[in-house]
Order: structure tokens, then C-alpha cells, then sequence
């Protein structure tokens, strides 16, 4: 017969621990802290959010031996650290705790109370606790020996790590549409970045009030039959505003769109394929003015498909033919960098992080650039001769890519070798790739989806972690609050693509619940 009562807060005997040996990459499965690698326990876990704050004072002018506040300093918070205590085995062989750990490794906690915790993609209910990044300062192997008692042996491993940070359930809304569009539907989404906390007369906002979605056009024979437009919302995703973006000269088809400082930035296109910029800045409210078109530096007919934003002085191009293009301010226009010298096959998208760029397209393409932009060059292999939509740099060394029928592949080792990732359900053109740090990433394909938690060896489309997931026609954007606190990043993504009927742009935005 069933309790009567269920308890309503967590206890220490619900929760499980994966590690992953090694950190979070493709290739490298977590081992369940059970069967896999040995009973273990974590305790001590300590996760600072900012160091010592003091007052910064003054005398005081009016009386003696006293002092006034005119402000307080803070220093930076210390590394997350905590303690894994592992217990030793019986057998031939070493324990592996006992070995030097020279690599970091992660740490999964899950929760729960009905869950199977023994599955990875789906033992944790609520929420699972990442350990991201971990690196062994000591190790206690403790008492080995006794007069006496007959305790078990176990070995504790102080660890540092890079971040402490939980991932929820992300429960989707119903979705917000625009009817009749276009089949090109939603091409690129983007968040301002303005976090504040209303100290300087601000609308409070922890990074993701502000979402802006491009709806792309559509250019028939060289006449605009549908204009592009902007969809906005000022409160995450709730209520949306859509409106055209008029500017002389006029954008036939929009493909990319980014918040740069206090402007919205929209790629696109004229009637005749020329590309340009078509800006407006925003208002205190979020609102965009006025736009305006700019297109110096742009080839005549070469079409532009994308751009990534690597600081607001450094924004890449590409497009047609293999041009690559670059732009130290999108008021003035661009610098063509590579005038399909490194390939002339069409690219398709590009992305970054640090000095790395990588840039995919046609037949396969992949050509990358490590020196923020400036020089590229082809990459020693390619996935296969099928065209490339999406790419994702998550480190020098590991890339993602996406082509058609669902294909993900990835290297581990900058574009010298390829690997392909089977992600369950995934179909059709994989047209984004999305990863918001080393473990938390998003993959769209036709009318489907999938997120991982581990580095892109795990990935899945069902509960826990993807709730109540929309039907669509074909999703191509995915964006998260890239300037909020990395809890609300992994835990908000907003996607874009066309509806269910392959003709009305539409948004979809799912958050994680929270108390």
C-alpha cells in the first residue's frame, strides 16, 4: 500500500554521482559512481558566488576618531571546491583514485526519489548538480590499518573546480507565430545582453528579458514579396511585437541578426543578392528605431548566409563563392579577407571562440581561421562531401557540425580527424548546432531536437531534461542569454524555425521551472 505522505523536501540517500573521467567531450562516457567506479560519496561541496566585500570609508568630517561610508569593494570569488571520497575495492587491480589524476574530470549529482538513477539520460528528476571542470589539490588516503576495528578503506580527493551549476527541466510555451511569412520562416534569434539589477534607473533584468528573432523574407525573381521582419519580446518571451525593417536601400532577405551594444544588427541582402548590415538602435525600452543599410565592402551578387560576433569591433562574415568578410564597425561596412582563396564553395555558417573561427558549407566544406578572423585556411579532413548548415567551436581543438539527415559529427582534434554522433530522433538538415559551454548543448534538425549535458556523448530529446516538446516544421536558430549568470544560460534557450506547416515563421522559448 502506498505512503499516505511523500517527503517534500530532498535528502542526502536521493542523490547519485556520476564522473566522467577526463572532462566533458565526446567519446568519453560517465561512469555511474556506483557499479562503474566504486561507491563514492561528495561532501563539502562549496560554490562561492563573489569574495569578501568591504566598506570603503572615510573620516568623518564632523567628528573626530569616526568614520563614514562612501562605498564597498569586493573581491573575486574563490574556485568551487569539494570532496570525493571514494571506497576501495576488492580485486586485481589498482584503484583508480590511487592513481595520479593529471586530467580534470566532472561530476554529475543526480536527485531524485522514483527515477532510475543507473541511466544517464534520465535518472535525475528536478534537477542534476554539474561539477564542471574538476582538479585534484590532495589526496587523503587515510587510516589503512587498525588494532582493532574492521572499518572500510576509503580515499578522499579534495577538488577545485572551474564551475558548480544545476540544469533543470526545460518546459517549453506554446510557441508565438507569424502567419503567412514565407517558407524561410525564422533564420536567426538573438538576446540583448543588459543585465542590472536597477541600480542605474534600469528595468531590472537578469539577461534574457530582451529576445529578438529575424524573420527572413523572402526574394521572388528579384522583387521583395514578403519583407523581413523583426519579432521582439521585452519579457522573455511572453508577448511578442513583429514589424518590417524598412531602410533605404531596401533588404530583400535577412539571414543573421545580432545585438551589438545598444544595436540590432540584421545581415542580409538586396534585391540583386549584394549583401549589407541594416541597423537601428534601441531604445531604453528595447525597442528599435529607425533602420539603416549599409552595404560598403560588400561583393555585388555574393550572398552572405552568416556571421559571429567575437567582440563588437570583430564581426565575421561569410557567404557565397567562399568569400569571407570582416568588419571592425557595422556602421561603416566590411573588408572582404578571404575572396574564396581558401575555397570557393559556398559557406553556410561560421562560428567561434577565442582566436578560433571555423566556417562550413557546401560539399563539406570546413575551413577555419586561428587568428580571430584575420587568415584562413582549409581543414586537413572533412566530414564527408555532403553540404554543411551549422558548426559550433567549443575549444580550439573539438568542433561540431551538422548536415543533412541528421547528421552531427565532430573532431576532437581540429579538423584532422572526424567522428559522426548518432543523436536519436534527429532528421532532416541540421541546421544549428548550439553549445552554451563544455556541457550544455542544443542540436535542431526537421521537427526535431536535442540537448546534451556531458560534452555531446550523452544527447536526448525526452523527460527529464526536454519536457512538452513543440511540432514544427523545420527549426534553424537556437540562442541562449549569453551575458546572464551561467544557471540562467543552461536553463533558457529560446528556437526559431517554421511552423508545422512549413510556412509560418515561429518562436519557441522553454525555461526551467523554478521555486
Amino acid at each position: 500500500m502506498p505512503r499516505q505522505t511523500k517527503d517534500t523536501v530532498l535528502t542526502q540517500q536521493g542523490s547519485r554521482l556520476w564522473i566522467q573521467r577526463g572532462g566533458p567531450r565526446p567519446g568519453n562516457r560517465p561512469l555511474f559512481g556506483v557499479t562503474q567506479t566504486g561507491p563514492v560519496i561528495l561532501t563539502g561541496v562549496s560554490n562561492p558566488e563573489q569574495g569578501s566585500i568591504e566598506p570603503i570609508r572615510i573620516y568623518d568630517p564632523f567628528r573626530p576618531k569616526r568614520f563614514t561610508n562612501v562605498g564597498r569593494k569586493a573581491s573575486p570569488a574563490d574556485l568551487p571546491s569539494a570532496t570525493l571520497t571514494v571506497l576501495e575495492r576488492t580485486g586485481f587491480r589498482i584503484p583508480w583514485q590511487l592513481l595520479e589524476q593529471s586530467c580534470p574530470l566532472n561530476l554529475y549529482l543526480y536527485t531524485g526519489a522514483c527515477g532510475d538513477m543507473n541511466q544517464f539520460a534520465k535518472g535525475w528528476e528536478g534537477y542534476a548538480l554539474i561539477l564542471s571542470h574538476g582538479e585534484v589539490t590532495d589526496k587523503d588516503l587515510g587510516d589503512r590499518m587498525a588494532w582493532e576495528d574492521d572499518d572500510q578503506i576509503e580515499d578522499e580527493l579534495d577538488l577545485t573546480f572551474e564551475s558548480i551549476y544545476a540544469i533543470g527541466r526545460l518546459n517549453f510555451d506554446e510557441g508565438n507565430s507569424l502567419a503567412g511569412v514565407g517558407s524561410r520562416g525564422v533564420r536567426d534569434i538573438a538576446f540583448a545582453c543588459n543585465p542590472n539589477c536597477g541600480e542605474c534607473g534600469d528595468v531590472v533584468s537578469d539577461g534574457s528579458q530582451w529576445i529578438y528573432a529575424l524573420v527572413g523574407g523572402l526574394n521572388t525573381s528579384g522583387v521583395i514579396s514578403v519583407t523581413p521582419k523583426v519579432m521582439r519580446s521585452t519579457n522573455k518571451g511572453v508577448t511578442w511585437i513583429t514589424a518590417d525593417i524598412v531602410a533605404t536601400p531596401a533588404i530583400a532577405q535577412g539571414e543573421a541578426l545580432a545585438v551589438i551594444g545598444n544595436f540590432l544588427v540584421v545581415l542580409g541582402a538586396d534585391t540583386s543578392d549584394t549583401g549589407g548590415f541594416w541597423y537601428a538602435e534601441l531604445s531604453a525600452l528595447g525597442v528599435p528605431g529607425s533602420y539603416t543599410g549599409i552595404q560598403t565592402g560588400f561583393a555585388a551578387g555574393i550572398y552572405p548566409y552568416d556571421m559571429f560576433v567575437l567582440s563588437p569591433s570583430e564581426i565575421i562574415i561569410v557567404g557565397e563563392s567562399g568569400y569571407v568578410w570582416k568588419s571592425s564597425d557595422f556602421h561603416t561596412g566590411v573588408t572582404v579577407v578571404d575572396k574564396g582563396v581558401s575555397t570557393t564553395q559556398n559557406l553556410l555558417a561560421v562560428h567561434g571562440r577565442g582566436d578560433k573561427l571555423v566556417a562550413v558549407g557546401a560539399t563539406g566544406t570546413v575551413i577555419h581561421s586561428n587568428d580571430r578572423g584575420d587568415n584562413w585556411g582549409v581543414a586537413a579532413a572533412t566530414p564527408g562531401a555532403e553540404a554543411l548548415y551549422s558548426v559550433a567551436v567549443v575549444s580550439d581543438s573539438i568542433w561540431w557540425v551538422g548536415g543533412p539527415g541528421g547528421a552531427v559529427y565532430y573532431t576532437l582534434d581540429g579538423g584532422n580527424s572526424w567522428a559522426q554522433k548518432t543523436v536519436p530522433g534527429l532528421s532532416g538538415q541540421v541546421q544549428g548546432i548550439y553549445f552554451v559551454n563544455d556541457e550544455v548543448g542544443f542540436v535542431v534538425g526537421q521537427n526535431s531536437f536535442a540537448t546534451t549535458w556531458d560534452g555531446g556523448e550523452t544527447w536526448t530529446q525526452t523527460d527529464p531534461r526536454l519536457n512538452n516538446k513543440p511540432t514544427v516544421g523545420q527549426f534553424r536558430a537556437i540562442a541562449v542569454p549569453e551575458c546572464a549568470p551561467t544557471g540562467r544560460r543552461v536553463n533558457f534557450v529560446a528556437f526559431g524555425g517554421t511552423a508545422a506547416n512549413n510556412n509560418d515563421g515561429v518562436v519557441f522559448v522553454a525555461k526551467a521551472d523554478e521555486f
